[in-house]
């Protein structure tokens, strides 16, 4: 068999599972594995079947196997491969193709043995396969690849991600409400009272056209069997296992929005069900928004269809110091104030600020936007000349609802306090959404205001707020009270990093809590006082993918919940915090824990106490389906209980560096260099022969924050059951 003609350079250098492919590759003309794993780089067999496509030289009638005689449709091409063998199917270079790969009914005779699908021919343009329907374009059976081919049909389009999660068809509507599904399992059997911790990683109320691909975060202690999908009452569809989204960077269960299968641009609304393995209670996604649904995360995800373009957010308002508020807002008669520019926007529009400065929010406005309003720098400028900031006092006075900041600066030192309230015309909440943006205080991260109150929050369900690839630095705190936080980059922050937030995912701390402030800093903190609904649990939390770094004078985990309340249905997740220098020696756990989960923690340089005190009536570790998996502690403390560790909680295959050593499948020793790659310069990945190998998934997912932070790992950085 010749096949010196063929250029496969590169192929077969991944060897990941397809959950890893996806999350490597996504959105890139490389190496894809579809359905199956790849235990080694595939070759041509001798049995290999060789076929050749090209939609300029090529001809159906032709046998499609040589370079010389190639078929011209992928259908024709498509035809001569043998289901269970490991044929190889060439595009050649600069072609494309309108058809797609589905129907595609073959499979490779295995993981190793797979069917190819790649490129051939001279120059250097992949082909490109471009249906006009894009889920029709990745051929989607096991033990498949394809190498070298363009599939721009998949890319992003208006806010859309790579297209590559299952499609989810629309019904006509809904009619009914979604129940609550009966417990799986029996009643005494583990984890048969825990409902899984599942939430939205999606900021409701987005426009977007094209594809848009949605997910889902869930956690159970007896891991999560599927999480199942459907868009206006549309067939249930299940995902039955993580890969990374390609539009948030986030291992999770997702799927697919298509804009076009809608028969009208509006208001549609997607509903989930997150089901645990075995035994335990699925969490319905299903409710309406509001206070009580918002906290808990159990609504549904209302998004806006504009594959015809109805909804188009049309030309900016521009806006410029220099502007004057009697000018029409075009860019060449920019106005002057937010304040009129947020009186002139349509719903879902734009407000793009051209010249550096500071620009400050009145509350006269006064708007009751449905759709996300956007107020942005221009393309041109650097956020950090863009600031956002009171107009007349030192609060930001803002009533409006939906109000999205993009690529603009606050900083503390301008402004105390967002004092956001929602229209007099609408019931809810108000709605705030930091997007690439970047807050600080130009007076340092010791500065403390009069009257401070943490400016980025939500607060006692009286606002809702999001924070996506957003930076914080030189400030008192981070991100509070926040329903989602994602892709965030904190830098000296004294004061606590994510304190109530319900949702952190993929985000990264260094250099912070180093500053004397009056109460002692946490990491991820919840206490009863401040929880954004008085009273209330704290329910449905989720910390996963979060890197601590050079934490000083402050503590990982503090939870202290009283009068009955409990930290319940709390999943702490790939979570690595390296604490140096004069930090508190423990973080503490001071409330009743009901369904719990630490999965590969990796707690340095500080003991983690499990506290019960009988002076403090209602108050203590109480553990019920507590579970600690795949984790490294410093050491794990229990005051009042003695040296065994209470009922309630199970630990397995965990490594402590010093004192008692819990639960089944231990290891033990302080030596770090026997653990992690390179632990003095940050670098807590295992040691592939150490004695964390094997025990958890190692790796490290994409950082699609655009913030340079280190490429750090806690034990098992990717989370894939």
């Amino acid at each position: 068999m010749d096949t010196s003609h063929l250029d496969i350079s590169g192929l077969g250098v991944r060897r990941h599972a397809r959950t890893a492919a996806r999350c490597t590759l996504a959105g890139a003309a490389a190496l894809f594995l579809i359905g199956a794993s790849a235990t080694a780089d595939p070759s041509i067999r001798p049995d290999s079947r060789l076929i050749y496509v090209s939609s300029t030289a090529g001809d159906d009638a032709n046998d499609g196997l040589s370079p010389a005689s190639p078929k011209q449709t992928l259908a024709g091409a498509v035809d001569l491969l043998r289901n269970g063998y490991p044929d190889w199917l060439f595009l050649r270079r600069g072609d494309s193709w309108t058809e797609g790969f589905k129907p595609f009914d073959f499979s490779g005779r295995s993981d190793s043995e797979p069917i190819v699908i790649t490129a051939y021919g001279p120059g250097d343009v992949s082909p490109m396969v471009i249906p006009s329907e894009p889920s029709n374009a990745r051929p989607d059976e096991p033990n498949t690849y394809t190498f070298g081919i363009d599939f721009p049909a998949e890319q992003p389009n208006g806010g859309g991600g790579g297209g590559a999660g299952p499609v989810l068809v629309p019904g006509n509507g809904w009619l009914d409400s979604t129940d609550q599904p009966a417990a799986v399992g029996a009643q005494g059997d583990k984890g048969w009272d825990a409902k899984v911790i599942a939430r939205w990683d999606v900021v409701p109320n987005q426009t977007f056209s094209g594809n848009f691909d949605i997910g889902v975060t869930a956690f159970h202690i007896n891991g999560v069997d599927r999480v199942d999908f459907s868009v206006e009452g549309g067939p249930w569809v299940s995902v039955d296992e993580t890969s990374v989204n390609p539009r948030t960077g986030v291992w999770e269960y997702w799927v697919t929005l298509d804009a076009g299968a809608f028969d009208d641009d509006g208001h549609i609304e997607v509903r989930a069900i997150a089901w645990p393995e075995n035994a335990g209670i699925p969490r319905v996604l299903a409710g309406e928004f509001n206070d009580e649904s918002a906290m808990l995360g159990e609504h549904s995800l209302e998004l806006f269809a504009n594959a015809n373009g109805t909804l188009d957010p049309g030309e900016p308002i521009y806006v410029a110091l220099s502007g004057n508020d009697d000018w029409p807002g075009t860019r060449d008669a920019p106005m002057a104030t937010l304040r009129t520019a947020m009186r002139a926007i349509d719903d879902g529009g734009i407000i793009e600020i051209i010249e550096p400065g500071l620009y400050g929010v009145d509350p006269r406005a006064d708007r009751p936007f449905e759709r996300w309003t956007t107020i942005r720098s221009a393309a041109n400028l650097d956020p950090a000349e863009v600031h956002i900031g009171p107009h007349e006092w030192d609060r930001m006075m803002l009533h409006a609802n939906h109000i999205k900041f993009q690529d603009v600066a606050f900083d503390h030192a301008e402004i105390k306090e967002i004092d956001a309230q929602a229209p007099a015309s609408m019931w809810s909440s108000p709605k705030l959404w930091f997007d690439r943006c970047e807050w600080f205080n130009s007076l340092g991260w010791t500065h403390t205001p009069s009257g401070y109150r943490p400016p980025a929050r939500g607060w006692e369900g009286q606002r809702w707020v999001y924070s996506t690839d957003t930076s914080y630095r030189d400030m008192i705190y981070g991100p509070v009270s926040h329903l989602l936080v994602r892709n965030a980059h904190l830098e000296r922050i004294s004061g606590d990093m994510f304190q109530n937030s319900l949702m952190v995912v993929n985000s990264h701390s260094d250099h912070c809590g180093g500053a004397p402030i009056a109460h002692h800093t946490d990491v991820f903190q919840f206490m009863t006082p401040g929880y954004p609904v008085q009273g209330q649990n704290a329910t449905n939390i989720i910390a996963y993918g979060v890197n601590v770094t050079n934490l000083r004078m402050a503590q990982t985990f503090f939870w202290r919940l009283a009068n009955g309340t409990e930290l319940k249905d709390a999943a702490f997740v790939n979570i690595l915090s390296n604490v140096v220098e004069g930090a508190p020696p423990f973080s503490q756990n001071y409330s009743a824990n009901n369904h719990v989960l630490f999965k590969h923690v990796t707690l340095i340089g500080q003991s983690f106490m499990m506290r019960k005190s009988d002076a403090l009536e209602g108050q203590g570790y109480d553990p019920h389906n507590v579970s600690m998996s795949g984790c490294v502690f410093e050491q794990l403390t229990v005051t009042s209980f003695g040296t065994p560790m209470p009922e309630g909680v199970e630990i397995n295959n965990c490594h402590f560096l010093r004192g008692v050593t819990y639960g089944d499948n231990a290891s033990s020793g302080n030596d770090l260099s026997d653990l992690f790659l390179n632990a003095d310069d940050g670098d807590f990945r295992p040691l592939a022969d150490g004695c964390l190998s094997g025990r958890v998934e190692i790796g490290v997912g994409q950082d699609l924050s655009g913030h340079q932070r280190p490429q750090l790992a806690a034990v098992g950085a990717l989370e894939t059951e």
